[in-house]
């Protein structure tokens, strides 16, 4: 059995679609829902995502079920950076669903569709950077998503209105000094300590995390350059053809399937917890 913890990204709480793709077949996914509070930092968000993983990870160490952490976007970003700051994983797995990168992972200034696709991403913090630098609170202020903004860089091209509004009734708004750290101020990884098998989902339709990009490939690099000794699948990731950042029923269904199935293949035990 698996209990699974989701970490959401920036302007949304944890995908209904993934809750419902996961909590199948005696799993349990327990979404771990950041507050909306204007006084919230990268700090205390991250501080509140430790007490909630050490909460659950204590409550069911001795019961035989797997922990699995769940990362969309920037969540992802976060699962990583709560596990760097706990004396051990408590995760037996990872799963990484369009993971914002990294500090240290670069683009490459020599490949000009890194560079291209990078400027193009940038676009989709541009409504928000505008919200905030022509405000007399600048970072200051609760900030949230257009509608117009949300359709072209989150969601894949073919999708009825009536989805599209649908999926844009999850957003909410969010701290800019949050935003800002989100853009700015990604933090580096110290991937010694992401020692449990981790799978990385990336959409071909990802209009903020272009494939381009190469994120899942690099990550993926940074993992096994940092446990040389690891089998090689240990670590992997997957692109999902026609999916965009935004993830659809139908996606989570895949990145279920597909990730239970990768990590049955090496059976992780349950991880003891120390701080």
């Amino acid at each position: 059995m698996n209990r699974l913890l989701g970490f959401h990204g920036l302007f949304a709480k944890n995908s209904p679609a993934l809750v419902d793709a996961f909590s199948r077949e005696g799993n349990t996914f327990t979404p771990l829902d950041l507050p909306i509070s204007p006084k919230a930092t990268a700090s205390t968000n991250l501080s509140f995502l430790r007490r909630l993983t050490i909460n659950w990870e204590s409550r069911y160490k001795n019961s035989g079920e797997r922990l699995i952490g769940v990362g969309h976007s920037l969540g992802a970003l976060r699962l990583l950076q709560v596990i760097n700051g706990l004396t051990e994983n408590p995760f037996t797995a990872l799963i990484l669903n369009c993971p914002v990168p990294p500090g240290d992972i670069g683009i490459n200034l020599l490949n000009w569709r890194e560079v291209k696709a990078r400027f193009k991403t940038l676009g989709a913090y541009l409504p928000i950077i505008r919200q905030c630098v022509f405000s007399k609170r600048g970072w200051n202020r609760m900030v949230a998503r257009d509608y117009e903004t949300f359709c072209k860089y989150l969601l894949p091209s073919r999708m009825e209105e009536a989805e599209r509004r649908e999926a844009f009734s999850f957003q909410r708004p969010e701290f800019g000094q949050v935003v800002r750290n989100a853009i700015f101020k990604r933090p580096t990884i110290d991937w010694k300590k992401i020692n449990c098998p981790v799978i990385i989902f990336l959409g071909s339709e990802d209009n903020i995390l272009s494939p381009d990009l190469r994120i899942g490939e690099k990550m993926i690099n940074a993992l096994r350059n940092a446990h040389p000794r690891i089998a090689p699948d240990f670590f992997a990731y997957q692109t999902i053809p026609n999916m965009g950042h935004y993830l659809r029923k139908a996606d989570a269904i895949k990145i279920a399937e597909s990730a239970l199935s990768h990590f049955e293949h090496f059976k992780p035990e349950p991880v003891s917890y120390a701080m």
